[in-house]
């Protein structure tokens, strides 16, 4: 059974800027819905990559000012990320070196499984959600209450500042009264100015 993985990690020339380039990684099995891709660049994080194949531009200006004039190369890192259940599916890594101006594959080498070590200075320890705040209405007005039928929003709010992928693994769910705790599954969520941002419809509550 194939599982989900990175496969591959690429760099280009970006168009239209020498100084720049591209990193694209590439995955099987990669699922936006539940998982997401870190980059390590230089001890530099980069937690926005959502898709299959995603292009993230890395100054090469930066890169250069922190390897060897003479011999210059460069590992990036890319670790895989199942946000739904709080879980690092897989960390690889691939090394490059520079040959007349371009980052090229390095002989002999090719993408490896590596230690999720790489990743510990990323990773926020405790995280929490101390406060859900709403609902409120698409204009962002506080509702006393919630009706049937009706879209409403929340926000999740961390007891730290927490990276976009850790924000994703807030975990949501409601309770009528004093019933069963029930996940919702038909619900939206965004990240939003440091919280966890969820929209849903509620229905009409069980019959008592």
């Amino acid at each position: 059974m194939n599982l989900p993985t990175i496969t591959d990690i690429k760099i280009k020339n970006s168009s239209g800027n020498k100084n720049s380039n591209t990193i694209l990684v590439s995955t099987r099995k990669f699922d936006p819905n539940t998982h997401r891709i870190i980059l390590r660049v230089n001890k530099k994080f980069y937690d926005d990559l959502e898709h299959h194949i995603k292009e993230l531009v890395i100054d090469q200006g930066d890169i250069q000012s922190q390897l060897p004039r003479m011999n210059e190369s460069l590992t990036i890192y890319a670790q895989l990320y199942d946000y739904k259940n709080n879980r690092i599916v897989c960390t690889k890594k691939k090394d490059f070196v520079k040959t007349l101006g371009s980052w090229e594959l390095a002989l002999g080498n090719s993408i490896i499984n590596i230690s999720n070590d790489y990743f510990n200075l990323f990773w926020n320890s405790n995280r929490k959600v101390v406060k859900v705040n709403g609902p409120f209405d698409k204009d962002g007005k506080l509702q006393a209450e919630v009706k049937p039928g009706e879209r409403y929003y929340f926000t999740a709010e961390p007891n730290q500042k927490l990276h976009s992928v850790e924000l994703l693994s807030a975990k949501w769910a409601y309770r009528y009264d004093d019933g069963e705790l029930i996940k919702f599954k038909n619900h939206n969520e965004i990240i939003s100015n440091g919280f966890n941002m969820m929209d849903c419809i509620f229905h009409n509550e069980p019959k008592k």
